[in-house]
């Protein structure tokens, strides 16, 4: 298909500002990309909030803020929606600190250990107290390491376990979910995992910090990203966690859609990427997965790209049921590898637009390379994805 070149040379430096670092998620789209990206629909008079059916890391939505406009997110995963939702509002900081104080004081009383709270920005009286069963704790932890003790050593596990039956008796605020994202950041760094955010590896030269000694660090990195933030936003934002092959269950009349979906034959969150926080927050993974994407992951058969076609284009169909006459919007994809051959993922991916209705109005190709989104990074040039591709789309 024919296509005009997208140019965006920032760095991987220059997509760290505000809140967009709150958590390494892997195949985040840049920021400054995607922000290119909204104002040329914007241009051609996308109007409305801003509908991203997988929002994944939550970027679209914070730029859409940015701008002056509302927004809308969708994930299928609970993890991306919560991350989504930290990166586009602020906790209060004594609430956050007083929380904090609780859950310090509930590791003393169960397991003897803490962490440290000397900052000043968590400083505050502790006006909260926490009550959990030690014998709690001790299930919780034993749960888990059925599931990733290779992962984990026996302390981190149990410090873990406290931080999880503390933060999920909290009730919902934006200081909880600060608490829990702050969480999150501790997993993959107190494990024994590779610290690369793509598949797991066994490291067996770390040496990984444990729970508490990460947990007040990282919930004051994102204490500082979030103050960073305009305050308040003038537009809203709405999340849902729901599978975008079922969208027009949770969106209606919808003006400006964009989707990113996980590429074919790179990772699967439910499986790998995100396994270890997943398992510690409780969350069904099968169940999570039955309802993502068909993928390729770790697959050597070819014929796994229809069954990842044949979703992407329910998706379209709910796309299209979901927006109302005259919306626009964008759709990024990209071919991909399989045994050094070049499957033909992104033009069947495109035709699956057309076939659900819309009208394709522009297609551009993006260099992966230079940005945060070099998604098939491999020393061999043969099997790197060096380009995505984007349809802009409109309903007629």
């Amino acid at each position: 298909m024919r296509h005009t070149s997208l140019i965006d040379n920032n760095s991987n430096g220059a997509q760290r500002y505000l809140t967009h670092s709150v958590f390494r998620y892997f195949g985040k789209y840049p920021p400054t990309s995607t922000r290119m990206l909204l104002e040329k629909l914007w241009e051609r008079g996308a109007v409305g909030p801003v509908v991203d059916i997988m929002c994944g890391s939550g970027t679209t939505l914070l730029e859409a803020l940015l701008a002056g406009r509302s927004a809308i997110g969708v994930d299928v995963n609970p993890i991306s929606v919560l991350i989504s939702q930290v990166k586009v509002e602020k906790a209060d900081p004594d609430r956050t600190a007083s929380l904090l104080r609780a859950i310090q004081q509930l590791a003393k009383d169960c397991t003897g250990g803490s962490f440290d709270l000397q900052k000043n920005l968590f400083s505050g009286r502790n006006g909260v107290k926490l009550k959990a069963d030690k014998d709690e704790i001790k299930r919780t932890a034993n749960t888990v390491m059925e599931c990733v003790g290779r992962w984990f050593s026996e302390e981190a596990a149990l410090q873990h376990a406290v931080l999880r039956v503390a933060i999920q008796s909290l009730p919902a605020s934006a200081e909880k979910r600060l608490l829990l994202l702050a969480w999150m950041r501790t997993v993959r760094k107190s494990s024994n995992a590779s610290s690369r955010t793509g598949r797991l590896f066994l490291d067996k030269q770390k040496t990984p910090k444990l729970p508490f000694q990460l947990f007040p660090v990282e919930c004051e990195t994102i204490q500082s990203a979030q103050e960073q933030l305009p305050a308040p936003f003038e537009s809203t934002c709405q999340l849902f966690c729901a599978s975008a092959m079922r969208l027009s269950e949770v969106v209606s009349d919808a003006k400006t859609m964009f989707w990113h979906p996980p590429y074919f034959a790179l990772y699967k969150y439910s499986s790998d990427v995100l396994r270890l926080e997943l398992e510690w927050m409780g969350i069904d993974r099968k169940t999570l997965a039955s309802s993502e994407i068909r993928d390729g992951f770790k697959t050597s058969n070819p014929n796994d790209a229809e069954k990842y076609l044949a979703d992407c284009a329910v998706v379209w169909k709910e796309m299209f049921a979901a927006c109302a006459s005259g919306a626009r919007g964008v759709a990024i994809n990209s071919d991909s590898t399989l045994a050094k051959k070049t499957l033909n993922i992104f033009n069947r991916f495109a035709e699956s637009a057309s076939a659900a209705g819309f009208e394709i109005e522009n297609i551009y190709r993006r260099q992966t390379t230079g940005t945060a989104a070099k998604y098939h990074k491999s020393a061999d040039a043969e099997i790197q994805t060096k380009f995505d591709y984007i349809v802009c789309f409109r309903k007629p």
